[in-house]
């Protein structure tokens, strides 16, 4: 038998997660010398809609939700912007840290088993973490796909 120590960082909001990704992004841009948001789309090969999405957050119309970049965009941002997969990865919301998940979504989830005390409420926080993050990335994806 084995033991799994799991830690628990702080949570961010997905709206939190993907200002602070967005404000970083222009940060990187800078750096970079890339004064426009069609040279990065551009030389990432994202859709200017979709950097345009990146780079000015808003919730989605039809949930009222923020939702995180798609991974591959995210990575597609690296080279141009001269960072670490990593590194992008993880300001993106992707890494092992910082997991965004809505607070009250997990509140909702403990609900139902009362019983949970709170090591093992923090022992699944990472995975549910994970959980909402997919579905988010899956939401998005069938939104975007409704919008085309």
């Amino acid at each position: 038998m084995f033991t799994v120590q799991l830690t628990c960082m702080p949570v961010k909001s997905v709206e939190t997660q993907t200002k602070e990704f967005a404000l970083w992004l222009k940060q990187r841009m800078a750096a970079a010398d890339i004064k426009y948001a069609a040279e990065l789309a551009r030389r990432s090969k994202v859709s200017p809609q979709s950097l345009s999405r990146i780079l000015d957050p808003k919730p989605l119309p039809d949930t009222g939700k923020y939702h995180l970049p798609r991974r591959d965009t995210v990575l597609a941002l690296a080279h141009p912007l001269g960072v670490a997969e990593a590194e992008i990865l993880e300001v993106a919301g992707y890494g092992t840290s910082n997991k965004p998940v809505e607070e009250e979504e997990l509140a909702v989830l403990f609900a139902g088993y009362p019983k949970l005390d709170e090591e093992g409420r923090k022992q699944l926080q990472p995975i549910l973490r994970m959980v909402a993050r997919e579905m988010e990335a899956i939401l998005a994806k069938q939104a975007s796909d409704n919008h085309e």
